[in-house]
């Protein structure tokens, strides 16, 4: 299911109506208790969830490299205190590759559940003493500003609106004003949903029904390029409040929802929850790939049988245990700080067991990190409009302006390596990069945002000493946009009026390849009790499957360089000799930072195709 992290906003929802019935329902039987519920809380959730973070510990320990240690470490800490989706808000996003490299990433939706029910009692006692009677009112209220945060940090920082707690709270909170509805008989439109929802008939089975059908759609509607959750979370959350409000009777509900099979992993939900994404995590990262369906199914059904032991011999157990035991409280929550330490501990280096890196370890990871942008020798021209870097002299009469993405960043050490061999040269260089919360080309394409930006690129065009304009993205991003022939007229004219009297050159793509560039593609890896073992298996990547996979957009473009009379550069050329792609030099270094990406040492010294441009 390409849109299968809608189970969260699923499970913020249901979470929401659950607590909340339990808690407004103490509350009108005035026997609500802040130490019971919080005991409560730490009985459900801390024994298999300490259980899954000693196991996961253990296998860290004899399969990551020791940086890799250090940095699950950090995770160790965070998800044991329940701000693992703070930690994950420091870093890359949930949908970046790199997140299949975080066993315990998965824990930031437990982190955010968790942060809201540390104040949500407080605020349902208060309001219930003081607000009784508007107490839905007020829900409603807090609902409303959340999802008013959300609607306005996904379009100006997406992944702060994914992991911010105030930005997911509304969806928790939608659960809790049903709740409320359903357990108030003192409110005239609870009366009226309580009898809605207890008929046999066609509108509860209908709201099942459509309920069902909005679940179904998300599950598979969405992709990474949506602004989530924004306005299309209201597309579960609607569904999962239709099956809630349509009641235990309603034809799904009472068909399929409360069928043996749904109803037992109903009852290992939680610890399915814990177990599945750390296996699924590993195995990524020992295969060094996404892992083969095979594979993928044993650790899926591996998953279960885990799911299936942790509910049996210990949740059920756990069950058992009296809360009003402060001793086995505190025991509980004594080893989850235990835990929060040993996180930090580890992600100090501070451990005895951890043993120094190999020297193929440490060229990997140097590798990963070896990147010039922005370059040393240039300086910010300090605009308001648009992030630009230049390099000029007093003497400066003529300038080439790069403009791009990552791609165009990763020749800057060639760029600033060739301006300093020629320390007296007067040619003047800058470099506009596209900035992640603005995609300038994307704009242009769809006509929507970047307005400010795309007239300062235009600006710095109309300078006249300007005499060549370059364009360097990643052509693979717009590959749906390029098949459109409306969309292929924008582009041009674009570029036509940035490059009016100007020579214009387009980079093709570099040859990106997945499966086979990537550092991560050239090793194997093994697990033994020094850490996560390593060896050099290289793969080959050929010009000849590149130009397979880029026909289609190597030919859109030719046809946008002819239109505009462009120049097309191919870096293929360059760096796919005798046919083949090398991804390791002949002393072992790592030659890509990633699977598209060339690190700044391989850049300085292979990307002589750009040398021309800058005609020194």
């Amino acid at each position: 299911m390409r849109s299968g992290f809608v189970g969260v906003d699923i499970f913020f929802v249901i979470s929401g109506y659950l607590i909340s019935s339990i808690i407004i329902g103490a509350l009108q039987a005035g026997s609500f208790d802040f130490l019971d519920f919080y005991a409560r809380r730490s009985k459900r959730l801390f024994p298999a969830l300490l259980l899954v973070l000693g196991s996961t510990y253990l296998f860290a320990w004899i399969s990551l490299f020791p940086k890799e240690y250090e940095q699950f470490g950090k995770h160790l800490a965070a998800s044991a205190g329940y701000v693992e989706n703070i930690l994950l808000l420091r870093e890359s996003g949930y949908f970046d590759l790199q997140s299949q490299l975080k066993p315990l990433m998965h824990l930031w939706s437990l982190s955010v559940e968790e942060q809201f029910y540390i104040f949500y009692p407080i605020f349902l006692w208060t309001a219930w003493v003081a607000f009784k009677r508007r107490l839905v009112w007020l829900i409603a209220g807090l609902a409303g500003v959340s999802f008013v945060f959300n609607i306005i940090e996904v379009n100006t920082q997406s992944n702060f609106a994914y992991f911010a707690p105030h930005t997911r709270f509304w969806e928790l909170l939608v659960g809790g004003l049903l709740a409320w509805l359903h357990i108030s008989k003192s409110h005239i439109l609870a009366t009226r949903l309580q009898d809605i929802s207890s008929r046999e008939g066609r509108i509860a089975s209908g709201a099942s029904l459509i309920g069902f059908a909005l679940i179904f759609v998300s599950l598979f509607a969405f992709t990474r390029n949506e602004l989530y959750p924004g306005w299309w979370a209201l597309i579960p959350v609607a569904g999962t409040i239709l099956l809630l409000f349509s009641g235990p009777k309603a034809l799904v509900n009472r068909t399929l929802l409360s069928s043996r099979i749904l109803v037992a992993i109903g009852l290992i939900s939680y610890p399915l929850y814990l177990w599945h994404w750390p296996l699924l995590s590993f195995g990524r990262i020992i295969e060094n790939e996404i892992p083969k369906p095979t594979i993928q199914f044993i650790l899926v059904l591996t998953s279960f049988i885990l799911a299936w032991g942790t509910h049996h011999l210990i949740e059920v157990r756990f069950k058992k245990w009296d809360v009003r035991d402060a001793s086995k409280i505190l025991l509980l929550c004594g080893l989850s700080l235990l835990f929060v330490g040993l996180g930090l501990l580890t992600a100090g280096g501070n451990l005895p067991w951890q043993v120094p890196s190999e020297k193929l370890v440490v060229q990997l990871e140097s590798a990963k990190k070896d990147w010039a942008f922005p370059p040393k020798s240039f300086t910010s021209m300090n605009s308001d409009e648009i992030y630009a870097l230049t390099r000029t002299s007093a003497a400066t009469e003529r300038k080439v302006l790069f403009f791009g993405d990552s791609n165009l960043e990763q020749y800057s050490a060639r760029i600033e390596a060739r301006l300093a061999d020629a320390p007296t040269t007067t040619l003047g260089v800058s470099l506009v990069p596209i900035q992640k919360d603005c995609d300038i080309l994307e704009a242009v394409i769809t006509g929507t945002g970047c307005k400010t930006q795309i007239k300062a690129l235009q600006a710095l065009t109309e300078d006249t000493n300007v005499t060549r304009v370059v364009l360097i993205v990643a052509w693979i991003k717009y590959e749906k946009h390029l098949a459109d022939l409306g969309n292929q007229a924008k582009i041009v004219n674009f570029l036509k009026s940035l490059s009016k009297d100007k020579s214009l050159y387009i980079f093709r793509n570099i040859p990106a390849d997945p499966t086979n560039l990537s550092p991560d593609a050239q090793i194997s890896r093994g697990v033994s009790l020094q850490g996560g073992t390593i060896a050099l298996h290289p793969r080959i990547s050929t010009a000849k499957a590149y130009e397979h996979r880029f026909k289609d957009i190597d030919a859109h473009l030719r046809q946008i360089a002819s239109q505009t009379d462009a120049t097309l550069i191919s870096p293929v050329d360059y760096l796919c000799p005798l046919g083949t792609c090398p991804a390791v030099d002949a002393e072992g270094n790592f030659l890509y930072i990633d699977a598209g990406h060339l690190t700044a040492s391989y850049a300085r010294k292979a990307a002589v195709f750009v040398d021309p441009l800058l005609d020194i």
